[in-house]
């Protein structure tokens, strides 16, 4: 009778285990043709959690969740047209209503106490991302007309005022909601904007159920790292992966300088550098060696380099954003270059990517 009683528990306990595990988003949204493709992200790995096909605007995605709370990215795409958002949920069923132009900062999702919190975020920035998103769209327009040099600088001037109003928001959101996941996120997100000392401080007053979360984990990583990178210092040193699974240290001892690539799968400007990144790596081939780190899950680099065909040195370590070298190196913003002295010192650093711009960096050192 013991052994029924007890295979009793253990099967409702499974049961239960996979309820609390199981996430379900219940998908309406107005103005989609019939049929529309639907896939959801890891926002920060990229990896494909979900995907499935809307009818009528309608569907739903199901499936298990690890890690929960975990921010996520939802893209719809018509064939033609393609519309995004990203939102914090855990292990629960939701719900999005929406039409196609509340797109991608005016989305709600209703149904998560995890989201309801990161809302109030995202509202207070909504106004100002989409202006953003204006200025940066007008901004590509004009980028190689060179009677609108002045222009662009204005635009670039008035997209840096609304980035650095974001931080101070995102800075005032974490502390004044400092006990939940979508603060923790945003500390480790924002941390460069702060002190170490006030990281720390800020990372000592979180719960411990929150230390252990995967971006408390980030936090913790972040907060063992000694020094970061920076212009005038040795490069850190790692050892990772090609994709035929071959380990390389980094950086060899070749007497070339080396440009640290520092790239994502789904970053357009990282695409767009691979052109001028393959003129380099033959132009100076005799002096410089290029070398890519991805910090994507795997399936994504790999799907990257099929894609793009590059003949110089990429590497790989699974760690993650949250890995040693991306916290060594303090990579926020994909693509970043570091220029690497044939010593093993940094003696330039480039963050964001625009054409020629490598070459400019170049042309003080080969």
């Amino acid at each position: 009778m013991k052994q029924i009683l007890l295979l009793f528990t253990v099967l409702v306990s499974s049961v239960l285990h996979a309820q609390t595990t199981g996430y379900k988003i219940n998908i309406d949204v107005k103005g989609l043709p019939e049929k529309c493709e639907v896939f959801l992200k890891d926002f920060e790995t990229t990896t494909e959690i979900n995907k499935g096909v809307l009818v009528g605007g309608k569907g739903t995605l199901q499936g298990q969740m690890e890690n929960a709370p975990r921010l996520l990215f939802l893209t719809l795409y018509t064939g033609s047209e393609t519309y995004w958002c990203n939102f914090m949920i855990d292990a629960e069923e939701v719900t999005i209503q929406a039409a196609t132009k509340d797109f991608p900062f005016h989305v709600k999702v209703q149904g998560s106490a995890v989201q309801d919190v990161f809302s109030k975020l995202n509202t207070e920035l909504a106004d100002n991302r989409t202006l953003r998103d204006s200025l940066f769209a007008y901004a590509k327009t004009i980028m190689t007309n060179a009677d609108k040099k002045a222009e662009l600088k204005r635009l670039v001037r008035e997209m840096a005022v609304i980035d650095s109003m974001e931080i101070v928001t995102k800075k005032e959101f974490v502390e004044s909601n400092l006990q939940s996941y979508p603060a923790v996120l945003e500390l480790f997100l924002v941390r460069s904007s702060y002190e170490k000392a006030e990281v720390a401080a800020l990372f000592l007053q979180l719960s411990e159920t929150l230390k252990q979360s995967a971006y408390g984990v980030k936090l913790k990583n972040y907060l063992g790292i000694e020094k970061i990178v920076a212009k005038g210092d040795k490069a850190f040193a790692f050892s990772a992966q090609d994709k035929d699974g071959n380990i390389h240290p980094f950086p060899e001892a070749n007497g070339k300088y080396v440009l640290l690539d520092f790239t994502k799968d789904y970053c357009a400007p990282c695409v767009a550098s691979v052109k001028e990144l393959k003129e380099i790596s033959t132009k100076y081939k005799d002096r410089l060696a290029v070398v890519s780190f991805s910090p994507d899950e795997k399936q994504g680099w790999l799907k990257g380099l099929q894609r793009d065909q590059p003949s110089w040195l990429n590497l790989w370590d699974g760690k993650g954003t949250a890995g040693p070298v991306i916290l060594n190196y303090g990579v926020q913003a994909y693509p970043t270059f570091l220029l690497i002295d044939p010593s093993g010192t940094v003696v330039a650093k480039s963050v964001g990517y625009s054409a020629g711009s490598l070459q400019t960096m170049l042309k003080s050192f080969l």
